[in-house]
């Protein structure tokens, strides 16, 4: 089973939580869930910017980083280099980037791209 969860950065601390996400369409808000607070059934909710939200793609960089939605990655494939942003699209995670488009999970690859988190397009959006 794949592991589902999500990030956001926190509205009042301006640091990333990482958990379930929830959604407060009444209110038009935004939580992560992150946990339980000590032995408690008292969930711990932090209210994230709604524009920071990216979903775990179920694959790690080559120093092991879990990479989100949203990331902006070095991917190298044999003498290729692009630079480009993780997004979710047509059902599955992409990497958009030098007019291309090409999905993590494409099978025809000899060896895989090694990719590398260089930021995120909400902390880093010039390295786009």
């Amino acid at each position: 089973m794949r592991l589902v969860k999500f990030r956001g950065k926190n509205l009042q601390l301006n640091k990333w939580v990482y958990g379930n996400l929830i959604i407060d369409q009444t209110h038009n808000r935004i939580f992560i869930h992150d946990g339980y607070v000590g032995d408690s059934m008292e969930v711990n909710c932090v209210e994230v910017h709604p524009e920071s939200v990216g979903q775990f793609t179920g694959l790690y960089d080559i120093n092991g980083q879990e990479i989100y939605e949203g990331d902006i990655v070095k991917l190298k494939w044999t003498i290729s280099i692009y630079t480009a942003k993780v997004v979710f699209k047509e059902g599955m995670f992409c990497v958009v980037g030098d007019y291309a488009l090409h999905s993590f999970w494409n099978t025809s690859f000899d060896t895989p791209p090694k990719i590398k988190i260089l930021g995120n397009v909400f902390d880093n959006p010039e390295l786009l």
